[in-house]
């Protein structure tokens, strides 16, 4: 599984292919889906971009990382 990587750590989103679909809709722990990832063999994809690393749990962080995308693409497109 394709996992993006900044810096050596590890972030998001996880490209799950669709071979691993049922493995995850079908798990029923509640560790939910970090825990079925950890099983899952990796394979790290660098990446220059640091947002890889944002959460988007919440209302709040959406809001967040809203305002952060329309900073950067003020600042690419100046």
């Amino acid at each position: 599984m394709p996992l993006a990587r900044h810096n050596g750590e590890e972030g998001h989103p996880p490209l799950l292919p669709a071979v691993y679909r049922n493995i995850v809709l079908s798990d029923k722990t509640k560790d939910g889906l970090r825990a079925v990832l950890a099983a899952l063999p990796r394979r790290p994809v660098d990446t220059e971009d640091p947002c890889i690393l944002e959460d988007m749990d919440s209302p709040r962080d959406y809001a967040r990382l809203r305002r952060l995308a329309v900073g950067r693409a003020a600042e690419q497109s100046a």
